[in-house]
């Protein structure tokens, strides 16, 4: 049989991503299916030392030390919402 129609594994892992916001956004696309995920905003973080882009999927990313891409933790807490997540800046009052 021919392996032209063989798809091998194609996983690739957020830390795989080579550090531009361009292939973020390529690698982002990809995981949500083909629908466009684009920046936000982004900002520089003085506690972190380290710019901070939050991104439409509802994440926001950041380049670590070792120079490849991880999830941002900017103190956002989410809470479950049917069955999406929800953020919030401050914990919300559900009474």
């Amino acid at each position: 049989m021919s392996h032209a129609f063989v798809k091998e594994n194609d996983d690739q892992w957020l830390d795989d991503v080579s550090p531009t916001l361009s292939a973020l956004i390529v690698y982002l696309t990809r995981e949500n299916n083909g629908n466009a995920v684009y920046e936000g905003r982004n900002f520089y973080d003085q506690v972190k030392g380290k710019e901070i882009h939050e991104m439409s999927n509802g994440f926001s990313y950041e380049i670590s030390n070792e120079g490849k891409w991880q999830m941002a933790d900017n103190g956002m807490i989410f809470y479950p919402y049917g069955n999406r997540l929800k953020h919030f800046n401050q914990v919300p009052d559900f009474n």
